[in-house]
């Protein structure tokens, strides 16, 4: 079984890879980060060159795809409207399409920032309202996926944490890096997420691409936490100080984008169907710290 992650070389990508050892021929691909992955085949894809990548998808024939390939920076995406519509929008449709095609399974990722924020606890019945171009990109691919091929699955995923595996990076990085320097660090008391382990959510992801669920689903740690309340939990396993942490409100701070307030994701509907259990900040950040770079012997 041929199994295709794009993205691969990114933050999600890189636990995607190493969820899915074993259970096929795994094909990846990149952009910009090449980054050494044995076991895998690794190609370069540009998401905006639509003829070449369906030619790619048809010639490499996957049973799965696993897509995870986009334009994920809230700035970047807003400076850059074209591009993001041309690499998250047009790019999956084209994806979807050619998944339909090949009639292979098709997971598309997408993200708990397609809502507004302003009630949290979302499920999949919810209504996506984004408030920055980045969440209507993602919410406009969603649309399009399912509209192109019904029988796929749209995993909307909420905040990642962890350290990087192959390529990308995660909030989580920087602040153990301030916390084992002993540099104080905002963290924000008024922004809720349900954080996941980016472990834990690729073993969930890749055990949902073997199933034959599709629509949508809700992908997130079983906690709403803020910001300051994460790093408290973080600061505390690592036995750094506490009073590191300047816990402050968003309000403080001048974006270019706006940050939704608060899209904790409910999750009763995706635990219904995994077998992966969906761990909680004290478990998650107990299996992110096992990988701390201190204690790793590779990378």
């Amino acid at each position: 079984m041929k199994i295709l992650i794009t993205g691969a070389s990114g933050f999600l990508g890189g636990y995607l890879v190493q969820a899915a050892q074993g259970r096929g021929e795994l094909i990846g691909t990149f952009w910009e980060h090449p980054m050494p992955m044995p076991g895998v085949e690794l190609h370069r894809m540009d998401l905006t060159d639509l003829v070449a990548l369906a030619q790619f998808v048809r010639k490499v024939q996957p049973q799965i795809i696993i897509h995870t390939a986009a334009l994920a920076n809230l700035d970047a995406c807003e400076a850059q409207k074209d591009l993001a519509w041309r690499s998250n929008v047009d790019a999956t449709r084209m994806m979807a399409a050619v998944a339909h095609q090949l009639g292979c399974r098709l997971v598309h990722i997408s993200t708990d920032m397609v809502f507004d924020g302003k009630r949290g606890n979302y499920s999949e019945d919810d209504t996506p309202e984004p408030i920055s171009y980045y969440g209507y990109s993602k919410r406009m691919a969603e649309e399009d996926v399912l509209h192109a091929y019904p029988d796929a699955l749209v995993v909307r995923v909420a905040l990642l944490y962890g350290f990087p595996v192959s390529g990308g990076n995660s909030f989580s990085t920087e602040l153990f890096k301030q916390l084992r320097a002993g540099n104080r660090i905002k963290v924000f008391v008024d922004q809720f997420r349900c954080p996941i382990w980016a472990g834990n959510a690729a073993a969930a992801v890749v055990e949902l691409a073997t199933k034959s669920i599709r629509g949508v689903l809700h992908l997130a740690g079983s906690e709403r936490l803020s910001r300051a309340e994460f790093a408290r939990e973080l600061a505390r396993q690592m036995d750094a100080d506490s009073q590191l942490l300047e816990e402050v409100s968003m309000q403080a701070v001048e974006w270019l984008v706006p940050r939704p307030k608060d899209v904790s994701l409910n999750i009763t509907r995706v635990r219904q169907v995994l077998q992966t259990p969906l761990l909680d900040c004290r478990n998650g950040i107990k299996q992110m710290l096992a990988m701390a770079p201190q204690n790793r012997t590779s990378n």
